[in-house]
């Protein structure tokens, strides 16, 4: 599984991957997967991105009050052999005087397996923490308290 996008839509997760499927007539197929819940985010999977909003804000040379009322919005992820993988995440900040949130991207920045990297490697690796965090909450990691309901609701 290669995740190319995690989102949060209010109680809304997205995450989209690509996979490599195996096919007897054509071999291996890229397939591009979306997955869509309204299930409770595990409080890890949470975390992982709440803790790169300052990450962010630093790559934006941002000073920290800046994440007063910032939250995640999604991070986009790319890959490839030469740059390593590429990322672009993005904030969304709630206006005073205006029914419309203040969006923020950092700039794609890529990871280069080369050392030639312009993505600071405290953001990476939050990053990849949200990824695992992504790839465990698809695989079936959820809330504490919707995992315990949903047993009750399968044992009645």
């Amino acid at each position: 599984m290669e995740v190319t996008k995690v989102k949060f839509e209010g109680e809304r997760t997205i995450v989209v991957f690509s996979q490599t499927l195996e096919n007897d007539k054509t071999g291996k197929v890229e397939k591009e997967i979306t997955f869509k819940t309204d299930s409770p985010r595990h409080q890890d999977f949470t975390k992982a991105a709440e803790e790169l909003l300052p990450l962010a804000l630093s790559v934006l040379k941002l000073p920290p009050e800046y994440k007063d009322g910032l939250r995640f919005c999604s991070v986009s992820l790319s890959y490839n052999d030469h740059q390593g993988m590429g990322a672009v995440c993005t904030m969304l900040k709630d206006l005073e005087s205006i029914n419309a949130p203040f969006v923020m991207n950092t700039p794609h920045l890529h990871n280069a397996e080369d050392g030639n990297s312009l993505m600071p490697s405290a953001y990476r690796n939050q990053i990849e923490r949200l990824v695992r965090e992504a790839e465990l909450f698809v695989g079936g990691k959820r809330d504490d308290l919707f995992a315990a309901g949903a047993e009750k609701a399968v044992a009645a």
